[in-house]
């Protein structure tokens, strides 16, 4: 009968190295994860005002100014 116990230790473990995610994966985590354009998908204070029922004075117009 064998009575050696298998050896649990951290120190018998191969450390591998990880692989580094390449130019092309890069590219697909940005595409999926950051808006080709921030102009296009930030909110306007107005729809932040409208979202939280804030009222918002009414800009102006340029002829009351002259």
């Amino acid at each position: 009968m064998n009575n050696k116990k298998p050896s649990s230790s951290f120190e018998n473990l191969v450390d591998t190295p990880s692989s580094e995610p390449s130019d092309s994966d890069i590219e697909k985590l940005k595409n999926l994860y950051l808006p080709n354009s921030k102009a296009d998908n930030s909110p306007s204070e107005k729809s932040i005002e409208d979202a939280n029922d804030l009222d918002h004075p009414k800009p102006p117009s340029p002829n009351s100014l002259t």
